[in-house]
């Protein structure tokens, strides 16, 4: 059999849900939020990376240790495990992007400074930003802010003043809620909301 269809035989075989349910993938999304949330409260800000790969691991191993109580070999377990391998990864990959870029990524700050000041120039949201936050990387900013219009997650008016667009308000909310309920300090820390009025 050539490797091509081995690959496709593999991937039938993992998306196969027979025994790995939904709600399986569910448990493992649900228990490593909340576990990331609360390793993240207890220690220390700076291990977001640490505490969604150990949530993710312990949701992992709670799910292969329920299925081998379900079953009494080893070896029927291989394909639920391979199953249970994949919805760990999704989880992660979900978990890791989401937290991580709204706590860390200047393009969302980027976001995040035009829905605080929206109305403003980027000359004038970059002003705010070295003044209030102490950051000053213009062309770096520049470009972020550059994407971010091409992309259409801020809109240039006539009069060269920025807004979000629609999808630029959803993400601008997604990341609020996303700091709200995981405490991310970077997201409010980069706040001009509560600064002088834009």
């Amino acid at each position: 059999m050539h490797s091509g269809g081995r690959v496709s035989q593999v991937l039938s075989s993992v998306l196969d849900m027979k025994q790995f349910t939904l709600m399986d993938g569910l448990f493992i999304f649900i228990f490593s939020a909340a576990s990331t949330k609360l390793l993240h409260d207890t220690f220390a800000v700076t291990l977001l990376f640490e505490a969604i790969v150990f949530s993710c691991l312990i949701a992992g191993a709670i799910k292969i240790l329920e299925m081998r109580l379900k079953h009494q070999s080893w070896g029927c377990m291989r394909q639920e495990s391979s199953r249970v391998a994949l919805a760990v990864l999704l989880t992660f990959n979900i978990l890791f992007f989401s937290l991580m870029m709204v706590d860390r990524s200047k393009s969302l700050y980027v976001v995040r400074w035009v829905g605080d000041c929206s109305g403003l120039s980027e000359e004038e949201i970059l002003i705010k930003v070295d003044t209030e936050l102490g950051q000053r990387d213009d062309r770096y900013l520049e470009r972020r802010f550059d994407e971010q219009v091409e992309r259409k997650v801020i809109r240039v008016k006539d009069d060269k003043k920025l807004e979000l667009s629609s999808i630029g308000k959803s993400v601008y909310w997604l990341g609020n809620t996303i700091s709200k309920v995981f405490g991310l300090r970077g997201w409010s820390q980069n706040s001009l909301e509560d600064s002088a009025p834009c």
